[in-house]
């Protein structure tokens, strides 16, 4: 049972840390805007690093239209993430360290 007025959040076993449809995937007629989480990231799961329940946040920033500010493939030719408070970065980083600038010449 699904409602226009909420989101959609499941918790369930996956490959991998969890997804979610951004807002421009979202057509009318097309199936329920989601967030999926795997059971292993969740507070108390199993993914050591990744089980502190931070994984639901960093969807549903994908899901309100956030994208990462780095590339899938090491670089800072990327444009970011188009948010002018977040500069770019090479690379992923695990969790969010303060002064990380890992392409100080690209704002």
């Amino acid at each position: 049972y699904f409602r226009d007025d909420g989101i959609a959040v499941f918790f369930c076993k996956l490959p991998y840390l969890g997804e979610a449809t951004f807002p421009w995937m979202n057509r009318p007629g097309d199936p329920l805007p989601y967030v999926q989480i795997s059971t292993t990231a969740i507070t108390g799961g199993s993914d050591g690093a990744h089980s502190g329940g931070m994984t639901l946040v960093h969807e549903m920033g994908h899901f309100f239209g956030l994208l990462h500010p780095f590339p899938r493939i090491p670089s800072c030719k990327d444009k970011g993430d188009f948010v002018d408070d977040t500069p770019r970065q090479k690379g992923s980083k695990l969790g969010c360290p303060v002064g990380s600038d890992s392409c100080p010449d690209k704002p």
